[in-house]
């Protein structure tokens, strides 16, 4: 969708040498129909609203279960799950999908495929003191993916941000000390 506009403001741009002299590329941009602007539905549906009212939910659950001492590990499969399924979609764009405009997007450093492999093993109650180390691993890798994002070959949504906060709040607060083995879950 990008590539139009790119392509018409370097063709706009471009100089050829005619007779010694340097003259445009093309002749000047001339609109031959104005669409209006599509209004947009309700405020409530943007993408913006939707993913932080999902970090305030998640953030709010986290909170609720700190304060109750009682794990919500439904809650981290429901992220993990969608984060993988997400994955699944980046990954299938990236790797198997022609489309050059998709190739190696970087996203997949948070959207991790092996995070829908995770959350049905987090299911699994003697699994997860295993599983810690994924769990280690994942808040490693997007926290460094947040500091490192401006320095990326890139450009990211802002939107990215949220996204990688939800996950980060999931696996630190399962490392978190208060949150042990011994609470029980619900």
């Amino acid at each position: 969708m990008f590539l139009p506009d790119y392509l018409q403001r370097s063709v706009a741009g471009a100089k050829v040498v005619r007779n010694g002299e340097k003259v445009p590329f093309a002749m000047p941009v001339t609109t031959l129909f104005a669409a209006k602007p599509i209004e947009s539905g309700s405020i409530l549906t943007s993408p913006a609203v939707v993913i932080n009212l999902i970090l305030l939910i998640v953030a709010g659950l986290t909170l609720i279960e700190y304060r109750r001492k009682r794990r919500m590990f439904w809650l981290d499969f429901l992220v993990f799950l969608s984060f993988g399924i997400a994955s699944l979609l980046l990954g299938f764009l990236c790797f198997v999908s022609v489309l050059e405009a998709t190739e190696w997007n970087l996203n997949l450093i948070w959207a991790l495929p092996t995070h829908l492999i995770f959350a049905f093993l987090w299911l699994i109650p003697s699994l997860r003191s295993k599983l810690e180390w994924y769990v280690k691993f994942t808040a490693g890798i997007v926290l460094l993916f947040l500091i490192l994002m401006p320095f990326l070959p890139q450009t990211f949504h802002w939107l990215v941000v949220p996204i990688c906060l939800i996950i980060l709040l999931r696996s630190v607060g399962n490392l978190l000390p208060t949150y042990s083995r011994k609470f029980q879950t619900f």
